[in-house]
């Protein structure tokens, strides 16, 4: 007597993937019948012999069940898509070479900035030593006669009088 069980329970019994099971199902046009459960859901089920009963023959042999399918010859279409993604590939290295080459560039420039910049910052401070010693030698080097400016008087009448009399 034969007894329905699922696509998955089937796959339970002989330790395999459902999509194992699946892929047989559509090579070697297995009977499977095909019901919607209360929900809605089609539920595909598999004729096997009742356990205990001789069987007349499994509808998957062991040895197909684990194996998997080989690929199949290259289609036209299939040879242009990979020649397009490795024409893709080629420009993409092409891109990335020239993006290289952009970096090393760069790099070079900002060497060359920090070297400058370290200069710069060299002569500015061998600059302010030259001028700190500048300064000192005009302290001591004061002309004769020289005389600091005088304050100007802080009242209004006051500034007056010092603008009209200098």
């Amino acid at each position: 007597m034969k007894k329905l069980i699922t696509v998955k329970e089937f796959a339970e019994l002989n330790n395999t993937s459902v999509q194992n099971i699946y892929q047989k199902i559509k090579r070697e046009k297995l009977n499977v019948i095909t019901q919607k459960d209360e929900t809605g859901r089609a539920i595909k089920y598999i004729e096997i012999d009742e356990p205990g009963e001789e069987k007349e023959d499994n509808p998957i042999p062991e040895e197909d069940i684990n194996k998997t399918e080989e690929p199949k010859e290259d289609s036209g279409i299939e040879q242009n898509i990979i020649a397009f993604l490795q024409k893709q590939l080629e420009e993409k290295d092409r891109q990335l070479a020239e993006k290289d080459k952009q970096i090393e560039k760069i790099q070079q420039l900002l060497d060359q900035e920090q070297h400058l910049h370290a200069r710069d910052n060299l002569l500015l401070e061998e600059y302010k030593g030259k001028e700190v010693e500048k300064e000192e030698v005009v302290k001591n080097d004061e002309p004769i006669g020289y005389k600091e400016p005088e304050e100007e008087p802080k009242g209004f009448w006051k500034k007056i009088g010092y603008w009209l009399t200098h």
